[in-house]
């Protein structure tokens, strides 16, 4: 298995890499020679300075939400979806954000370390701390074992193992018993 790239990481510091980076673009803004300098490129740099500064403030908080909850702690987006950093149970050492919504999994990242994880989460728009029970929660609803068996059925078709015809048939009694309400409109 092939680990993303930690590209987004522009330091070696996952906890300050905002205010790291925030912090080179101001000296980049400063023209030390021209004090009266009020160019736009350095007007740029100031305003792309302050908005990782911004994003560095909700990032310090998703890291005091991990170092008190350690693994298993979970971030939420502004559309409800959620991201949890786990230990990766496929390479030993590494570290795994799983993405999910109210119909199941539907991504993840492996990296190499909980901290890298975090930043990504951050990175992805997944900022809001939200209890570690989250997961267990959703997986709980209808729409989740609706969204799991129906990505089952169509790995089954895409494996050859059901013919679509079989598998619309599945769809249709699962719909039955998980969303009446959407099975009258099929």
């Amino acid at each position: 298995m092939q680990l993303q790239s930690e590209a987004n990481m522009k330091t070696d510091n996952a906890r300050k890499e905002y205010e790291i980076r925030a912090r080179d673009l101001r000296s980049l803004a400063k023209d030390e020679t021209d004090p009266d300098d009020e160019s736009l490129v350095s007007d740029l740099f100031v305003d792309a300075a302050k908005a990782l500064e911004a994003k560095q403030e909700k990032l310090d908080l998703m890291f005091e939400h991990y170092d008190l909850h350690g693994l298993g702690s979970t971030f939420e987006d502004t559309h409800g979806r959620w991201a949890v950093v786990l230990p990766d149970a496929t390479c030993a050492g590494k570290f795994r954000c799983q993405y999910f919504d109210k119909r199941g999994f539907f991504g993840h990242t492996t990296l190499a370390s909980a901290d890298a994880v975090v930043l990504e989460v951050c990175d992805m728009g997944y900022r809001k701390p939200v209890p570690s029970s989250t997961l267990d929660t959703v997986s709980q609803k209808p729409e989740w074992h609706l969204g799991v068996q129906s990505l089952a059925l169509r790995q089954a078709v895409e494996d050859g193992q059901m013919s679509r015809d079989e598998a619309e048939l599945k769809y249709k009694a699962l719909l039955l018993k998980y969303s009446p309400e959407q099975a009258i409109a099929v």
